[in-house]
C-alpha cells in the first residue's frame, strides 16, 4: 500500500496508532493530519519523496532537508506538524511481520514503538505550546528492524571495525587498553570506555537475528 493509500485508510491508521500505544489526543491530530496532507498538492509531494527515500541508506541525505529545514510546520495546522509521523507508522505492520518471522513475540515490537509517543511527547517539551513530530530518522532505526529493545534497554547490533574484541585471544587488546590507560591524560576513562563498548560489541555477536527489512 503506498503512502497515500495508506493515509486514507483509517482503519490502518487506527490500527498502527493503536499498536504504539499513542493516547486519544495525539491520535485525533494525527487523523486530522492525514486528511490535511491529502487536501494539500504539496505536503503530499513532499510525504511521497521522504517515504519513497526512506528505506534506502542515503535516506537523509536525499530528504533530510525536507525533514529539517521544512518539517514540522506549525502554519499548517496537525498536517504540516505531524508529517514525519507517516513514514513511521506506514512501516509499523512490515515491523510486526519482520518480528514474526524470527518467532520474537509481537508485545517486544510493542514496546519498542512506545517510543513514537515518548518523542511526541518530548517535542512538546522542547517546543512548549506546540505539538507535533521531528525525531523521524531515530524512529527509522525502530521500524526498519535496526533497533531492538530488552527491557528499558535499546540496542543497534552493528559489526566492529576492529579485529579483536576482550572475549577472544584479548592479549593484544588487553596491551593497547593498558597503554591508553597509563598513557593518555583521560587513560582511565578512555580505557574503560574502550573496554565496555567492545563487551558490548562481543555480546551483539551471539545475538540470534540481523535485521533483513
Amino acid at each position: 500500500m503506498d503512502i497515500e493509500r495508506y493515509l486514507a485508510s483509517d482503519d490502518c491508521l487506527s490500527r498502527d496508532i493503536a499498536f504504539c500505544s499513542i493516547d486519544d489526543d495525539t491520535a485525533t491530530l494525527i487523523r486530522a493530519a492525514a486528511a490535511g496532507i491529502l487536501r494539500s498538492e504539496k505536503m503530499l509531494a513532499d510525504l511521497k519523496l521522504i517515504d519513497d527515500a526512506f528505506d534506502a541508506p542515503d535516506c537523509a541525505s536525499r530528504v533530510g532537508h525536507l525533514c529539517a529545514d521544512e518539517y514540522p510546520r506549525q502554519d499548517c495546522d496537525a498536517a504540516g506538524a505531524f508529517l514525519l509521523v507517516f513514514p513511521v507508522l506506514h512501516r509499523v505492520e512490515r515491523l510486526r511481520a519482520f518480528y514474526a518471522g524470527h518467532s520474537i513475540p509481537d508485545e517486544y515490537a510493542c514496546a519498542l514503538m512506545e517510543d513514537l509517543p515518548r518523542w511526541i511527547s518530548t517535542y512538546s517539551d522542547w517546543n512548549p505550546g506546540k505539538r507535533g513530530f521531528s525525531q523521524i530518522f531515530w524512529l527509522r532505526e525502530h521500524v526498519l528492524g535496526h533497533m531492538f529493545q530488552i527491557g528499558r534497554l535499546q540496542f543497534q547490533p552493528w559489526g566492529w571495525y576492529l579485529d579483536f574484541t576482550p572475549l577472544s585471544d584479548g592479549r593484544g587488546n588487553f596491551v593497547l587498553l593498558a597503554m591508553a590507560w597509563l598513557s593518555l591524560p583521560n587513560g582511565r576513562s578512555v580505557a574503560g570506555a574502550a573496554f565496555f563498548a567492545q563487551l558490548g560489541v562481543s555480546f551483539y555477536a551471539y545475538m540470534p537475528i540481523v535485521s533483513d527489512l
